[in-house]
């Protein structure tokens, strides 16, 4: 006889003997009813040749503001009437002095788009905090942040899905083409939420629906309305994040938005992206400085650079106008006795800190093109390079600690890459034969504080007079 529990929920145990086995139905739970009241679950769908489908994650864009200084390369910043930005401790701040004139604006908008594909669903997820005076926003001030153009004056998003906080609390939008807004069914009040605390705040966004989440809670969605084919008519839209004043704010006791970190997928679809494809995607091309830096190159490359007067290669340090930087122009002097490494290229990769996030630079591939700068007087120059990499200090002269020596060193690790040729008495202008354009399909990795040198070593004739400019490129990311 079946017996039932106290909830008068019948006891089962499904049989362990294969073929007395019947069927069970398999659901996921997205939302226990926390939110409604009602159980939300969600069937798998399996094909027609008895396979289950699978959702694939491809990271499109994620930043974090743990830096002090705003990362101009990922974000362009915009403010009207006063209204700043700042970040510390680890967030980007929006008007965190309380300006309360009217019409002010103060935005952040990603210069990364984010691209809306047929058959896909988009995933965007921010981690942040209302600080201020009040968890509650004084009557006026308006933050919003999600996938839209941040307007130029103190006016709502024309186009887009995004989180909206006022007073009436946190509601989620959706808007197409400046049309009517179609928003979540009840907005989740202020008093949800705590001063200063961090949350998640995600949006699932399909071709036909939206999702809001709060802590992985949904708090609301829709379906996208009749008349409209997507969600966003722009079908790709950057990251914003904008406190506005649409009237007379009352005093400066009010609220102000701080964000820690934005995170954007593509699910459900498989990109075919290679990782070094996403990494640059979200501006982590070596070729920028990590995040944090102040913006500018790694490469010594900059605008009409001259070749300088040529550099004496040596193996324990380098000077300029040898390449101090992730490639760039170098020019030095084919001087270096034979059979002698010398350093043309030196960089090191940041040690980092709490605000400059510490990265592993990974290196795909290495070019070198080089011609005479000077004509010279003698040669012939049979110049072979290789990388060294890994070393904790300049000199290829480093040496390898011994085991479980406090601070102790790390020697160059050593790649031969190719070499490059030039005549007896080469004229000005000549080109190196040969040449280097190496691609590594294991891939050379550098981590913090540790350096890597492009070697140059003599197996010619050493010339009285000349001088040599290369130009030397990395396929590279940090990691």
């Amino acid at each position: 006889m079946a017996e039932v529990d106290s909830a008068n929920q019948l006891k089962v145990v499904n049989p362990t003997d294969i073929t007395k086995a019947g069927y069970n139905w398999i659901a996921s739970v997205n939302d226990a009813g926390t939110v409604t009241g009602a159980v939300e679950t969600k069937a798998p769908r399996t094909s027609d040749d008895f396979r289950l489908s699978v959702g694939m994650d491809t990271p499109l864009f994620e930043d974090s503001f743990n830096s002090t200084v705003q990362n101009t390369h990922n974000w362009q910043f915009f403010s009207l009437n006063s209204l700043i930005a700042s970040q510390s401790g680890g967030y980007l701040n929006m008007n965190p002095t309380q300006v309360v004139t009217t019409g002010g604006v103060v935005s952040m908008t990603s210069k990364k788009y984010i691209t809306m594909l047929g058959n896909g669903t988009l995933h965007i997820e921010f981690a942040a905090a209302f600080s201020g005076i009040s968890v509650t926003p004084l009557a006026n001030q308006v933050i919003e942040f999600g996938l839209f153009v941040p307007p130029t004056t103190a006016i709502a998003p024309s186009d887009g899905v995004f989180f909206r906080y006022t007073s009436a609390g946190l509601n989620g939008i959706m808007v197409n083409n400046s049309g009517t807004e179609t928003t979540i069914a009840v907005p989740r009040a202020c008093s949800n939420f705590a001063l200063d605390a961090n949350y998640d705040f995600k949006m699932i966004i399909g071709e036909s629906f939206v999702a809001f989440y709060v802590n992985n809670i949904e708090i609301g969605s829709f379906n996208v309305p009749t008349g409209f084919g997507s969600p966003f008519l722009s079908g790709s839209l950057p990251l914003g994040i904008i406190q506005r004043n649409t009237g007379t704010i009352a005093s400066v006791n009010g609220t102000y938005f701080r964000v820690s970190d934005v995170h954007s997928d593509g699910i459900d679809l498989v990109y075919g992206k290679r990782f070094p494809e996403v990494m640059c995607g979200m501006g982590r091309h070596a070729a920028i400085v990590q995040n944090g830096a102040t913006v500018t190159s790694t490469s010594n490359l900059t605008n009409s650079l001259a070749i300088g007067t040529a550099a004496a290669l040596v193996n324990i340090s380098c000077t300029a106008p040898a390449c101090l930087g992730l490639g760039g122009q170098a020019t030095y002097l084919p001087t270096l006795a034979v059979f002698t490494d010398g350093i043309l290229m030196s960089y090191q990769n940041p040690v980092g800190s709490v605000n400059i996030q510490p990265r592993n630079l990974v290196i795909y591939g290495v070019r070198i093109a080089s011609a005479v700068s000077a004509a010279f007087t003698g040669g012939a120059v049979a110049m072979l390079y290789s990388l060294a990499y890994g070393h904790s200090a300049v000199s290829l002269a480093t040496a390898e600690a011994t085991s479980f020596t406090t601070g102790g060193g790390t020697m160059p690790i050593r790649i031969p890459l190719g070499s490059e040729g030039f005549p007896i008495t080469a004229a000005l202008g000549t080109l190196a034969s040969g040449g280097v354009n190496v691609q590594f399909s294991s891939p050379i990795v550098v981590h913090p504080g540790q350096f890597i040198a492009i070697v140059a070593k003599n197996v010619g004739i050493v010339t009285t007079a000349g001088s040599i400019t290369s130009f030397i490129g990395f396929d590279a990311h940090w990691d």
